[in-house]
């Protein structure tokens, strides 16, 4: 939905619903004036029910306005907290912003550590949409100055918070984005399904046979139903491999090895 571009009256019913995104929408007609009168509290009641009810802006939002005391007293601590929130859902300029908070305020290992996961994340969100070739420079800096292994340690995290919001996301624009990020990410289950919409997005031959490369490139990673998968359509010809047999017993004895059940009742 447009919420911009609604009437003030239809905005605010959505905003009275509850729904995150009209709120951060709602807030603003309240701070430019555009909801009939200029009203910064009523702005600010709404922008926080919007961070609250999971707007991955208007947290950032809260946070500028606590790091340059508008509308509120200046409050370092608070502007931080809602620039990781924001970043926690996916903002990847607040991504970029911890990477560099973190980066820059560091004590420990650990800090750095997690500087350097915010930066890959940032690499997905920010960098992906805008310039790749940016964000693959700001991760490879940050990366440069850890050990390989505190540089897996940092890839795992970035992985393991990626797939937490993905258990999170409320919609399917939100899960189709993220399990993307993982499965570039290599993440065994991401490469999987990001494999099955191949198969549902187009139904091509091509879309499907890219989906194939993914299942195996998961099935290989370790991941059990994505080996049976494969299996399966070599077992009964479906699209778009012929029947293989020779191909099938080989596909589904490596789901039986990753410990997958489809796998072994297959067999």
């Amino acid at each position: 939905r447009d919420y911009d571009a609604m009437s003030f009256d239809s905005l605010k019913k959505f905003a009275e619903n509850g729904v995150a995104e009209a709120q951060y929408w709602l807030a603003f007609r309240y701070f430019d004036g555009t909801a009939g009168v200029t009203d910064s509290i009523e702005g600010l009641k709404w922008i926080r029910k919007s961070a609250d009810g999971g707007d991955m802006y208007a947290p950032e939002v809260l946070g500028i306005l606590f790091n340059n005391g508008q509308l509120v007293p200046a409050n370092p601590d608070s502007a931080v907290h809602w620039i990781q929130r924001a970043a926690e859902l996916d903002n990847g300029v607040c991504q970029a912003r911890m990477a560099d908070y973190r980066w820059r305020t560091a004590t420990t290992a650990d800090d750095s550590i997690t500087g350097y996961m915010w930066s890959g994340l940032a690499t997905f969100n920010l960098f992906a949409e805008n310039d790749k070739k940016a964000g693959d420079s700001l991760k490879a800096d940050y990366a440069s100055h850890l050990t390989p292994e505190q540089v897996a340690q940092g890839d795992s995290m970035a992985i393991a918070s990626m797939a937490k919001r993905f258990r999170e996301a409320k919609n399917g624009k939100d899960s189709t984005r993220i399990i993307r990020n993982l499965s570039k990410a290599g993440w065994p289950e991401g490469m999987f399904r990001e494999g099955k919409w191949q198969f549902f997005e187009t139904a091509s031959d091509s879309t499907m046979r890219a989906g194939m490369a993914l299942f195996a490139k998961a099935a290989n990673a370790g991941y059990g139903p994505a080996a049976y998968e494969i299996g399966n359509r070599y077992n009964w010809g479906l699209q778009p491999v012929a029947s293989n047999l020779d191909s099938a017993a080989y596909w589904l004895k490596k789901g039986v090895e990753l410990g997958d059940a489809d796998a072994q009742a297959s067999l």
